[in-house]
Order: C-alpha cells, then structure tokens, then sequence
C-alpha cells in the first residue's frame, strides 16, 4: 500500500511536525526528528518546526515560504502534535496527535474528537485496548547494547530527573549515597551512560523513561520504584512484573525473577515497521474534517502585533517554533520575578521578568502561556488581574 501511495509522489500530503529542539538526552525531543527523517527517507515530504535541523538526519524545517506555496499549490497538511502541544495552530487538513508521555498534561481526547490519535505506548491511553502505537526506533544499538566481555557487574544506578525537579521527590539516602546518578544534572554522553549501565546489575527508575529500555538492551536488571510518575503503571500487564512499591525499595534485594523490559523492548522493535506503516496509510488516507474550526491559538496570534510566551522551559520551546513557523512576530519570552534565569536571550530575542513586562504597556501585546500545567492556576489569575491579553490553553 506504501508503495501504491508512492506513486503519487505529487499529490502526498505533506507532514508538518511541532516540535522543540533536538536533544540527544530526551527521548520525547528526539524522536519527532527521527520520524520526520523515516518520512522523508520513505519518499514523503515532512518538515519539522525546529530552528535547526537534526545532525545526521533528514529533518528540513519548516517556514512561512514553505506553509505558503503549499497553500497556494492546494496541498493538504497532515500536522503532527505531541502532547506538548495543543490546537491546530499549523492548520493542518488531518490533525495527528501524538502522545508521548501521559496524556493530560494540558488536554484529552475527547477535547479533540476529529483529531487522529497515536501513542508511544498503548498503556498512556484511557482506553488501552483500542489505542494506536506509533513507535520509531530510538535507540542506537550501536552505543546500547550487552558486552559479552564483561562479565562481573558491580552496585546499581538510578534515574529520578523528573522526580526531583517537579515535584521535589524523596530518594532514600542508602540510593544516592551508594548509586550512581544518570540523572540528568549531570551531563553524560550517551556513551558514558551505556558504560554505566554495562558495569551495574540494577538501574532504578523513579520515572517512565526510555533510560529504562536503554538499561535493558545493556542487560541490566530494571527496577521502576512505585511514584506518582510510575503509579499509572502499576496494573499495567506489560510493566507488573518489574515495578517495585516505594516503601519495599530493598537495594540489598537479590532480584530472582527475570524481568521483562528487554522481552518488551524486543516486541515493540518487531513492531516498529508495522506501526509507521500504519501511521502513513492512516494519515495519508484520512477524511478530511470540512467543517473543521479555526485555531484559537492561530486566531490570537494573528490579532496581537507582538506576541510573548510566557515559560523558558522546553515547553516554551515547543510552542515558539510552531508560532515562528507560522510567521508569528514573537518579541520574547517572560519569566515569574522570582524565577531565576542567567540567559537574557533566548533564539535571539530577550527573557524578561514579569515586572519588565507590565512597564511595556503596549495593548496590542500578546501572551501566550507555555508552560507545565501545574504552574497555570498560579501565572494565570496574575496576568489576568493585571489586563494582559493572555492566551491559556487550559481554557480551550
């Protein structure tokens, strides 16, 4: 069928997929440039809103010019989303989402009933059994992979980025003072964490990571410590073999069953060529919505003659691409008065504090919230006492 569609190389419909920027270290970041590349390495046309390409990947970005001449040659758009971001604001004929990570951080599905949905994972569904995976290959064997040559494996890692930075999570002093921390304050290559994981029998995981499966190609035994960011995956067939409650955490225990992460991870690469063979028939065939809507986010943009974005974190990154894709005169970021930032520029154009904003004064200012949900209910009642148009996609 993929090769049927090939044919029509001129009538495809092209990809257009929001993204942040590359980052080697984050799986959600990486992976929407990996699916771009396969699109066009297929013989379709995809383009990402990233301001630099991907290195070594077929990534091309995605611009005004680009947006207009398939406008004006009456091409129909397939725009890709991640849970990072929300609306339609790259007007695309077929809306895809593409959930990488919990749903609901800022919407659900049923906020989007003409959307198309697609999941990393079937189990961050709220219907599991009639999910539909996307999956693409994401980790390099050739840096991942089990040393035949080493065969003593000493102590254990642990992994709790999240955990600690969002929600200032508790680890037992026994892990941190006698693991090794892959969190990601410190910066490791990916090479380096492959070493680690080679000369530990046990990585913890605090959270739902793709270090997980990376521990596991390694060979290494993986433990998901029971938290708010693993509960969701407690009943969870795939993962109830493996995941641990917080107060049995026993880094002395000698694990006797054998774990599954590395059977799992076996399955879903069977089933990654499946899967994106799916997504292209899927996409490309999809009934176009008639009556679809306009974006509210795309309508609040084009209404203001500068627009912020409140949020400095990878979030504002997702959302400042997309805007600038479309042509969107974006005049800088905004940060809370007591947050700390040492960067006053950001893609070029500056961060200012809250404070800075209202001295600017200007009613045909913009601002969009880009941020975690959890900071929402605390920016937004400020900015609203104070009269700025704001943009909360919480709302809509």
């Amino acid at each position: 069928m993929i090769d049927k569609i090939n044919k029509l190389k001129k009538n495809n419909r092209p990809y257009y997929i929001a993204t942040g920027e590359y980052i080697q270290q984050s799986n959600g970041f990486r992976v929407p440039f990996y699916l771009c590349h396969i699109l066009n390495e297929l013989g379709f046309e995809a383009y990402v809103t990233a301001k630099k390409q991907a290195p070594n990947l077929r990534t091309p970005l995605l611009t005004p010019e680009i947006m207009k001449k398939h406008k004006e040659d009456c091409r129909e758009i397939i725009a890709v989303y991640t849970e990072a971001m929300w609306g339609n604001v790259l007007s695309g004929d077929v809306v895809v989402r593409w959930i990488l990570n919990r749903i609901g951080k800022l919407f659900d599905e049923s906020s989007f009933p003409h959307d198309l949905f697609f999941y990393w994972d079937a189990v961050y569904a709220k219907d599991e059994s009639a999910a539909i995976t996307l999956q693409v290959p994401c980790i390099n064997e050739d840096i991942f992979f089990v040393d035949s040559t080493k065969r003593d494996r000493h102590g254990f890692a642990y992994y709790a980025h999240k955990y600690l930075r969002d929600h200032n999570g508790f680890i037992p002093d026994e892990v941190k003072n006698n693991g090794i921390s892959l969190c990601q304050d410190i910066i490791r290559t990916h090479n380096e964490i492959a070493d680690v994981l080679r000369s530990v029998k046990v990585l913890y995981c605090f959270e739902d990571s793709a270090i997980a499966l990376e521990a596991a190609v390694c060979g290494c035994i993986v433990v998901l410590v029971e938290t708010e960011f693993t509960l969701f995956l407690k009943d969870k067939a795939k993962y109830i073999d493996y995941i641990v409650p917080f107060e049995e955490l026993d880094i002395n225990e000698e694990f006797a069953y054998l774990h599954k992460a590395h059977d799992n991870y076996l399955k879903d690469k069977e089933k990654t060529e499946t899967d994106i063979r799916d997504f292209i028939i899927t996409t490309q065939q999809a009934v176009i919505n008639k009556n679809k809507e306009a974006d509210p986010l795309l309508s609040f943009v084009q209404k203001y003659e500068c627009i912020y974005i409140y949020g400095n974190g990878l979030t504002a990154d997702v959302v400042y691409n997309a805007l600038s894709a479309i042509g969107a005169n974006i005049c800088g970021f905004v940060v809370s008065d007591d947050y700390y930032f040492d960067n006053t520029h950001k893609y070029g154009i500056p961060v200012i504090s809250f404070s800075e904003l209202l001295r600017i004064n200007n009613s045909n200012i913009g601002v969009v919230a880009a941020m975690i949900k959890q900071y929402y209910n605390q920016v937004i009642p400020i900015l609203k006492r104070h009269l700025i148009n704001i943009y909360n996609p919480v709302l809509f």
